[in-house]
């Protein structure tokens, strides 16, 4: 098992290797930091889980791998913004909404009788 010393070497032995794999994958520099620092801390996390050290450094590309594909399905499922098909959209017209709010005047007689009924 490795201890912190032996595992901090590690990672900054394979640091090249995770930043390719990463740039490659994500092409934001934020993205590609927020991915190896995720990794970094999942490996250590389960360290337990690494059968020999010898594949450490493919232990942790492959749970880096993992957190690319999770990091671009979240940015699948978030719509870009586009400021230009933004104001393409014409604003609605003032009156556009003033159907919605003001009662028809079958209905404003109805709920006078209504209530002079009742009163």
């Amino acid at each position: 098992m490795m201890d912190r010393e032996q595992f901090t070497s590690a990672v900054l032995a394979a640091e090249p290797t995770l930043y390719r794999v990463a740039k490659t994958m994500l092409r934001s520099e934020h993205d590609c930091a927020d991915a190896a620092q995720q990794a970094i801390l999942r490996a250590w996390e389960q360290l337990d889980s690494l059968r020999s050290t010898r594949y450490f450094k493919t232990w942790l590309v492959r749970i880096l791998i993992n957190e690319c594909s999770t990091i671009l399905r979240r940015q699948q499922r978030l719509a870009p913004y586009d400021a230009a098909a933004a104001e393409a959209i014409p604003a609605p017209a003032a009156d556009d909404y003033s159907d919605l709010y003001a009662p028809s005047p079958h209905w404003r007689k109805s709920c006078a009788c209504r209530w002079s009924c009742t009163t």
